[in-house]
């Protein structure tokens, strides 16, 4: 009787552990636009209505070549997929081919008995075949690979006899530093072309930028693409063999993504970098080299398709605006639309949430709510108000009185000089004055640049105001204007435009003090839409207000986040602090002075982990009661440390085996630490060795798994198209979780967009 009664309770409560318990979620930043739609034509372009609309991402619309199909990937059910609907719209878009990994931009044979698309469905980025079904679901397991190469390809074409494909690929180029962002890699894109059976490869074009979107003209004798070979994205022409290649889009006009309409219009999408959301059809005349606007609306609209019986589509939409419970993130909604994805480990079930922020925002353990910050706007009057900004005026203030004083000079020795020399010299001053403020103002209130770039700005400026400041001393100081009013005269020139280099130098220092905002927190719960402030973080609590890296505690009790220099020297400011939910106290928990951050706390909170410059390098440490412990000692870079619950397992990035791409920029891989029977650690074992980028590690709730960041599947579409006209071309983001017993990998996410720094909590 007993044994019968043990084994239900055993069955009763796993049954509990499975089905009672809500499934353990991850939280990853995903770099993903927001609203976008198909929208359909079928009077040549004159008028467009949205199809099948869902809240999810649709895009890459094409028309089969009867005119009865259109065909797009979606992201409706998590994963992007393809779908298909009749041109009629008389029913609901369905799915085209089962699988479990991402397909995308597919592309028909002239006949339509086939399709190519792109699907990472043997891991990464490859171009597959299939005979297009359309009234049935096509298997992923039966399709062509064409490519098979570890290179990514994108973007396949089909020729208007049927016999060739062209594609964009990455396959010839190695991976290097982005020219702006040194944590980055930057892939180069070259077009190729093959048989429809996949041999016979063939490199057509041979830059070190990016050529991509190719498309055939209907006589199929020429190809068109975009190209960054001048520096920025324009539409080139070439013969089908490669040769001839040439611009054909305005020199003035950024262009992505052409189609031709018929023999002498083509159609592509006008990108302004000032308004990432303006994007535009322009038509252009292939005869004359003339452009005009293809379609007015108010829409952001990419990537025209042309079919037959004047059918058109593009994907698009209205553009979002930012939401208050995305405030700084990116404009619209805080979580991916659509239903969230959902991965079967083998021990447990994982919900996936994409958060629309740069950082993910972290998740509270017990309910559906995430933490970020977000800048408070201030008026210019506000910035200007601070004891910052009134040293900073005392520098115009002095090149008036400057001025001044030159002007008075010039009508008291006008005998002496010729009056219009020192007031040419005055207006010279008050010019170059009043370009230098315009720059800087523009830099400090009206620039989307970065802290970075503005910095370089200023740096550029100051550096001819210095030399012209040594010239006009040095000139007023020669014998022959001693003791003369031409010394006045070159000597004001001189504390003029050595002001001006002063005033940028000191831009240059106070940047980040100068206009530092006041940073709320705010709490939003996913589910009801709920915002809740928590408190507000001003310069005055630390020397930087960067906020990076934000966290709850493993009980949920306390938030833990990084106000500092992230990517600086070791001896740059950085510190941890906290913030108790109970007592709503704030206070800072950094150990030393060095650059410190990205805390982490054992289950029981006795634990802390963290990155720290106290050694002049970034090494990891451990504080555990009043102990620290140096668990690196190393001249590498170590950073994203992370604690396992129980304390005894740490992971965390280092460059010290990465591949180097220049003299300062290594790529980093994931280390493990794990204590030892007698307590002590043992030594560190690389437990990723990929070549390129791979970081922000995090332990599941239970210790057994960790989740990363990598970029060891490439990337999943056209750089430019998927990452540069949209957000910040940091390539590496696919999400994966490694079981630390047998080291086996699982991937978690195969979209085309940036995934990264995931958080792994349980379910609530």
């Amino acid at each position: 009787m007993l044994k019968p009664l043990i084994l239900w309770s055993c069955l009763i409560f796993k049954a509990w552990t499975l089905f009672g318990q809500s499934p353990e979620r991850v939280y990853y930043s995903s770099f993903r636009p927001e609203g976008w739609d198909i929208y359909l034509s079928g009077d040549g372009g004159k008028s467009f209505k949205p199809i099948a609309e869902d809240p999810a991402l649709d895009y890459d619309p094409v028309i089969s070549p009867d005119g009865k199909w259109l065909v797009f990937t979606s992201e409706r059910e998590g994963m992007p997929r393809l779908y298909i609907q009749s041109i009629d719209q008389a029913e609901r878009p369905r799915l085209l081919v089962n699988s479990a990994s991402m397909q995308d931009q597919l592309v028909f044979s002239p006949d339509g008995k086939w399709c190519a698309f792109v699907s990472t469905h043997q891991g990464n980025a490859e171009i597959y075949k299939l005979p297009f079904i359309p009234d049935s679901v096509m298997d992923i397991r039966q399709a062509i690979n064409l490519t098979n190469h570890p290179g990514g390809d994108f973007r396949p074409a089909w020729s208007p006899d049927g016999s060739t494909l062209v594609f964009s690929s990455d396959r010839d180029h190695a991976v290097k530093p982005h020219s702006e962002f040194p944590f980055a890699m930057y892939r180069t894109g070259n077009l190729y072309s093959m048989d429809t059976s996949g041999s016979a490869p063939e490199r057509l074009t041979r830059t070190e930028t990016w050529d991509g979107s190719p498309k055939w003209s209907l006589d199929g004798k020429q190809i068109y693409f975009y190209s960054l070979r001048s520096g920025m994205p324009q539409i080139y022409q070439m013969n089908k063999d490669g040769s001839s290649q040439k611009r054909i889009s305005p020199v003035d006009l950024k262009a992505i993504s052409p189609c031709p309409l018929n023999d002498s219009l083509l159609v592509f999408t006008h990108w302004t970098q000032e308004d990432r959301g303006a994007f535009k059809f322009m038509v252009l005349n292939l005869n004359s080299l003339n452009t005009e606007i293809y379609y007015r609306d108010s829409l952001a609209m990419y990537g025209m398709v042309a079919g037959p019986k004047d059918l058109r589509a593009f994907h698009g939409g209205k553009i979002p605006l930012e939401e208050k419970t995305n405030a700084g993130g990116f404009a619209g909604h805080l979580l991916v639309r659509g239903p969230m994805e959902q991965y079967a480990l083998p021990e447990k079930t994982v919900r996936l949430y994409g958060v629309r922020r740069a950082f993910a925002a972290p998740p509270d353990p017990h309910s559906p709510s995430l933490v970020f910050a977000a800048e408070q706007s201030k008026s210019i009057q506000e910035v200007l108000l601070t004891k910052y900004s009134a040293v900073l005026l005392l520098f115009p203030a002095g090149l008036l009185l400057l001025i001044f004083f030159g002007l008075y000079r010039a009508i008291r020795d006008r005998l002496s000089v010729k009056p219009w020399k020192n007031v040419l010299a005055m207006s010279a001053l008050l010019i170059l004055s009043i370009a230098v403020l315009t720059i800087s103002g523009y830099e400090i209130f009206a620039s989307s640049n970065s802290l970075s770039r503005s910095r370089t700005t200023f740096l550029l400026l100051a550096i001819p105001f210095l030399i012209l400041c040594f010239y006009f001393f040095r000139k007023g100081g020669k014998a022959s204007v001693l003791n003369s009013p031409f010394q006045i005269v070159y000597r004001t020139l001189g504390f003029g435009t050595g002001l001006l280099c002063m005033m940028l130098v000191y831009l240059i220092v106070f940047y980040s003090n100068l206009f530092n905002l006041n940073i709320d927190f705010l709490k939003v719960n996913h589910e009801t839409g709920a915002v809740e402030w928590l408190f507000t973080f001003k310069p005055g609590h630390s020397k930087v207000s960067q906020i990076l890296d934000i966290k709850y505690k493993p009980d949920g009790s306390s938030l833990l986040f990084t106000a500092g220099l992230f990517r600086n020297r070791p001896s740059a400011p950085g510190e941890i602090w906290e913030y108790r939910f109970m007592d709503k106290e704030l206070k800072k928990i950094s150990l030393f002075g060095s650059n410190q951050g990205f805390a982490d706390f054992s289950a029981d909170n006795t634990s802390m982990l963290f990155r720290g410059g106290h050694t002049g390098n970034f090494d990891i440490y451990l504080k555990t009661k009043d102990q620290i412990e140096n668990l690196t000692h190393s001249p590498w870079r170590e950073n994203f440390p992370a604690l396992s619950p129980d304390g005894n397992k740490v992971v965390y990035c280092s460059d010290i085996n990465g591949k180097r791409v220049d003299s300062t920029i290594t790529t980093m891989n994931i280390h493990f630490l794990e204590k030892q029977p007698d307590r002590s650690w043992g030594a560190s074992k690389q437990i990723t060795h990929f070549e390129g980028q791979e970081a922000h590690p995090h332990f599941s709730p239970d210790g057994l798994y960790i989740i990363y960041t990598t970029e060891e599947f490439g990337i999943n579409d056209e750089q430019p198209l998927s990452q540069e006209f949209f957000f910040s071309p940091q390539l590496y983001g696919e999400i994966v979780a490694k079981r630390l017993d047998d080291g086996q990998t699982f991937r978690l996410t195969h979209n085309k967009w940036e995934d990264g720094a995931p958080l792994w909590v349980k379910g609530y």
